[in-house]
């Protein structure tokens, strides 16, 4: 283990070294060590910190004419390195762990030789120069949402305006679901501020383990009060135990992860436990305003600028394919949606919330009979009068970088995720339904068209692909495959262009490209 520990102006470069005895089965030598411990020390004079190397070296370091201790200790002398373990700390009396620094460092000091842990090798304390940094400390706004008595919430519901008096046009019906919402949420789980130490994540670390904890540190304590072998032998035991417990329920945690996982969950299980978790990336800034604006503005006026290359571009002959497309199929308004089909969308659904939500997805759900109604009203008030409320326009943008690694300081390197509120995806969702429905019965879906599609996704698409590309060698013919990445594809799309009636001649391209 290599790490550097840091604190305030002071830092310390901590290397920990484990040397097994030679075998014939792992075939090390004292020889290559040596080698490779030369190469170590020789790094060690291109460094500015302080150096402690420590760990199990496996020499005899306490019996002067044992030869790879010679050799040791003349690398120590040449280097300028000081090994400051003196005394025994294996329990057949040699010294076998070592604390290395260099002569020029006085960073180690009282080191202390401890026998009390249940191992065939004794604790090797030290004090290190360097101050303990202080906690990390975060203070965050939170509600106690799963404390809310969800039949209280669904009471004040049923008397409150939403259901007394609902709006008669969506845009006021849609204000008044969000901002009654909010208040009785404000009411049942108001938001509460707590200032807390940040410390290592372990949902593993169940009570359980903390009592076991507790009774080894009890033991311990028995140990070293009355120094009998009983009690050193039972301190010994609960150490075990506690062991044996802990990785029995990180293995049981881990199991029970991959348990009734479909194929998306499985990868993000498999993801974030192999996938180191990364603070999150900004730019360097001084005002979180002025950033959220440098971000909008670049991205603004990056579409901007796509959308003035394409219309520059020259004009370029139509080709006119030999086949004919025609239909005489008309998407002329959505139809009435119902309160069991709006109910399946969101039961549907995932329960992740946005920010902007008035209360959360999941408090939603449980509350659907009282709230279905109402949701499916703005629904139908959207698609029958052609009106998308405001504030279901609203979404929260956060910036992400593409990939780790690239110059947090550019902002062409993030890319804008945006996140809707729950209804508003409700409504999205019925439209997208209908207008699916409307293109597999007329059958205008493109033959190749794998996205956007009940059943179809990538890998279709990639089926596609190779089974295309396999037939043309099979045929010995050539096969060219070009990719296209379109850049901000669908934030450059003309809605009026798109509003004017030009679905179909999409789905002709799809079919004939």
């Amino acid at each position: 283990m290599d790490i550097t520990i840091s604190s305030k102006s002071s830092s310390v470069r901590l290397l920990t070294l484990y040397r097994p005895p030679p075998s014939k089965k792992n075939k090390l030598t004292a020889k290559v060590f040596f080698n490779e411990f030369s190469n170590l020390v020789e790094m060690f004079a291109s460094l500015q910190v302080p150096i402690v190397v420590a760990g199990d070296f496996n020499f005899h370091m306490d019996i002067c004419d044992d030869p790879d201790a010679k050799i040791m200790q003349d690398l120590f002398d040449s280097a300028s390195l000081d090994q400051h373990v003196n005394g025994s700390t294996h329990r057949k009396g040699h010294t076998l762990d070592l604390i290395i620094t260099r002569m020029s460092d006085s960073v180690v000091s009282n080191i202390v030789i401890d026998r009390i842990l249940p191992s065939d090798h004794a604790a090797i304390l030290c004090t290190v120069a360097i101050s303990h940094p202080p906690a990390t400390k975060h203070r965050f706004s939170f509600r106690k949402s799963h404390d809310i008595d969800v039949n209280s919430f669904k009471m004040d519901i049923t008397k409150s305006s939403l259901i007394s008096d609902p709006a008669e046009d969506v845009e006021t019906l849609s204000a008044q679901f969000d901002n009654v919402l909010g208040d009785l949420l404000d009411l049942h789980a108001p938001v509460v501020s707590r200032c807390v130490t940040l410390r290592p994540h372990a949902p593993w670390y169940d009570n359980s383990i903390r009592a076991a904890k507790r009774e080894r540190r009890r033991c311990e304590r028995q140990f070293l009060k009355s120094g009998l072998e009983v009690h050193k032998q039972v301190y010994k035991d609960q150490c075990k135990e506690y062991s044996q417990k802990l990785e029995s329920a990180k293995s049981h945690y881990h199991t029970s992860q991959f348990k009734n996982c479909d194929q998306k969950q499985l990868f993000k299980v498999v993801d974030k436990m192999c996938s180191a978790s990364s603070k999150k990336t900004l730019p360097s800034h001084d005002n979180t305003e002025e950033l959220a604006n440098e971000f909008a503005d670049f991205f603004e006026s990056k579409i901007q600028k796509v959308r003035d290359k394409l219309d520059n571009i020259p004009s370029i002959p139509t080709i006119v394919s030999d086949k004919v497309f025609s239909t005489s199929a008309t998407f002329s308004n959505f139809a009435e949606v119902t309160d069991d089909t709006i109910r399946r969308f969101i039961m549907e659904s995932t329960s992740s919330s946005c920010s902007l939500d008035s209360i959360p997805t999941w408090l939603l759900k449980d509350c659907l009979d009282v709230l279905l109604p109402l949701i499916t009203r703005i629904v139908n008030y959207s698609l029958l009068f052609g009106t998308f409320p405001s504030s279901y326009r609203t979404s929260l943008v956060t910036s992400l970088i593409k990939k780790s690694g690239l110059d947090e300081n550019t902002l062409n390197n993030y890319r804008p995720i945006s996140n809707l509120k729950f209804v508003s995806k409700v409504v999205e969702k019925a439209a997208s339904s209908h207008l699916q429905d409307f293109l597999f019965e007329n059958g205008l879906y493109g033959k190749k068209q794998s996205a956007y599609r009940k059943h179809f996704s990538t890998e279709t698409a990639l089926v596609r692909v190779q089974n295309d590309i396999l037939r043309a060698m099979d045929q010995r013919s050539d096969a060219v495959l070009v990719l296209l990445d379109l850049s901000a594809a669908f934030d450059t799309v003309d809605h009026q262009v798109l509003l004017v009636g030009h679905l179909l001649v999409c789905c002709y391209w799809r079919e004939h490209i």
